[in-house]
Parts: structure tokens; C-alpha cells; sequence
């Protein structure tokens, strides 16, 4: 598949009354020999009646058989291309949005505001096993567009609205799994220091327990973290120490040693630099 470098911009104009513009009764077969990618300034989603091929969206380039959906969000460069032994056939949709929420009243919009501003983290391409209902209701809206039945704008309406909110749903779900996932690149190291922050710990022992060379599971480390490892290790020692000062059954010196530091006077200084004041006063503060 040859992709043209330059960019086309196709913007399309909607009607405030029913903001979809959609391919008819036609359904359009992607060449087999791509041209220009191009971008749109609405949400497209689509249905692949028959045939395969590829759609290339952004730097990802997805497989697509007979069943599946597209959803293409505005500003997003794409273009789908069928495959010669398979030509494919599609239905495309194109829906602005912004004129479909403000239909709304209000407290039904605010779960959908952040639709109108920025892409949601969600698939592009997705199909009947992983996604049933997201290819259904997409399948109904193509089906109330080519029938135009007599409420078909109404129920077209509806379907979409219902897709928006599923969508939105998918986007929280998906940030959450990156949210759980940023963390395993350095997983093991976490794990080491949250049990073993007593024992003396060097960059080059939690580099190697994540299988990376030091100078890249620092810089994963602080990306992760918005710290360093050894300042995290210092502040899990601080944050435990102080615990013990508020206790009062222990000494400041049988703190230090207890968590991890050899001397005092390395004890004091990583308290005071992180809570700004010395383990002492911070006891006697605890007393009041």
C-alpha cells in the first residue's frame, strides 16, 4: 500500500437540524491503490458490509473485514484501502457533534462536553467479537440512513447519542487501563522498594530487576513518578518515619536506623529537605 505524503482537508457542512451527512443508498468500495490521506472536520464512523482490506489512520495501519466499524474523529488523517482479491464495501456517516449535544438539555450534554473538544482514548477500528453493541448501533444508524424510514432522523438521533455516551464510557475505561499500565515498565522496582526501603538500595540493583540499563529505567523512573528512584526511596522512608515520630515509643536515632539510614545526620537532612523541618521538631509538633 502506497500512501501519498501530502494531506487533504475535507471539511463538510451540516444542517443545525440534523447534523449527519451520510453516502445514500451507495456504498463505496475503497481503491485497492491509495492516495492522499485526509481529514475531516466531524466524527466519521462507518460499516464494512463485505469484502477486506486496511485502513491506515494516523501512524497505525488496521486490518478490516466484513462486520467491522470505523470510527474516525475529527482532525484525524486516515484512508482505507480495499484489498485487490476482496474489494471491500462501506457505508460512511459523518456527524458533527457539536450540533448534535446542543440538543440536549443540559444536564444530559455534561457527560458529553469533552466529546466536542478532544479525541477520545478509543479504538479506531472495531468489530462484532470485542465490540457487539458499538457495531450494532453503528449498523442501525447506516440501516436508518438508507431506509429513511418515516421517524428514521429521530432514531438516527437516538442511536447516535447512545453511541456518544458508550464511546465516552470506552474513553474513561481505556485511560484507566493506561493509567494501571504506565506502571510495569518499572513494576518490580516499585514492588522492591515498597517492601525493602530498610535496606540499602542502589540504581543499579532496580534497574536490573526491570531489565533496564541504568541510564534508561532513570529517565522511565522519573517519566513515570515525576521523581527519581532514589529521591522515591527517600521519601517512603520520610513518609514511614514520620508515622513513627507521631507514634512516640521511639527514639529519633532508632527511627533513622530503622528506616534505612546509617547515620543521623543523613536522616536529618533527607527529613528536613522533604518536610522542611528537622525529625525533632517534628516530633515535638506531634506532642501538642
Amino acid at each position: 500500500m502506497q500512501i501519498c505524503s501530502n494531506m487533504d482537508y475535507l471539511p463538510y457542512n451540516f444542517s443545525k437540524e440534523f447534523p449527519f451527512v451520510d453516502w445514500g443508498e451507495n456504498l463505496y468500495s475503497p481503491p485497492t491503490e491509495t492516495g492522499r490521506l485526509h481529514s475531516h472536520n466531524c466524527l466519521e464512523i462507518g460499516y464494512c458490509f463485505q469484502g477486506s482490506g486496511v485502513f491506515l489512520v494516523d501512524d497505525e495501519i488496521l486490518s478490516f473485514g466484513a462486520g467491522d466499524c470505523s470510527i474516525i474523529f475529527p482532525g484525524q488523517k486516515h484512508i482505507a484501502s480495499s484489498s485487490k482479491a476482496d474489494p471491500s464495501l462501506w457505508h460512511f456517516v459523518m456527524i458533527d457533534v457539536k450540533l448534535l449535544i446542543k440538543c440536549l438539555p443540559r444536564e444530559l450534554a455534561a457527560g458529553l462536553n469533552k466529546m466536542k473538544d478532544r479525541r477520545p482514548n478509543v479504538p479506531n477500528l472495531i468489530n462484532t467479537i470485542s465490540y457487539p453493541h458499538m457495531c450494532m448501533m453503528i449498523q442501525l444508524i447506516v440501516e436508518q440512513l438508507a431506509s429513511k424510514g418515516v421517524q428514521y432522523k429521530n432514531t438516527v438521533k437516538m442511536l447516535t447519542l447512545s453511541l456518544l455516551y458508550r464511546l465516552s464510557e470506552m474513553d474513561i475505561l481505556e485511560n484507566k487501563k493506561m493509567e494501571n499500565g504506565k506502571y510495569d515498565a518499572i513494576a518490580p522496582a516499585l514492588n522492591y522498594i515498597s517492601n525493602s526501603y530498610a535496606e540499602q538500595i542502589s540504581l543499579k540493583k532496580l534497574a536490573h530487576m526491570c531489565s533496564l540499563s541504568e541510564s534508561t529505567f532513570r529517565r522511565s523512573f522519573k517519566e513515570i513518578m515525576g521523581t527519581s528512584p532514589m529521591e522515591f526511596v527517600h521519601e517512603i522512608r520520610i513518609k514511614v518515619s514520620t508515622q513513627l515520630l507521631r507514634e512516640g515509643r521511639y527514639s529519633v536515632n532508632q527511627i533513622a536506623m530503622t528506616v534505612g539510614y546509617e547515620t543521623l545526620s543523613s536522616f536529618n537532612r533527607q527529613f528536613r529537605k522533604i518536610r522542611g523541618v528537622s525529625p525533632s521538631q517534628w516530633k515535638n509538633c506531634c506532642k501538642k
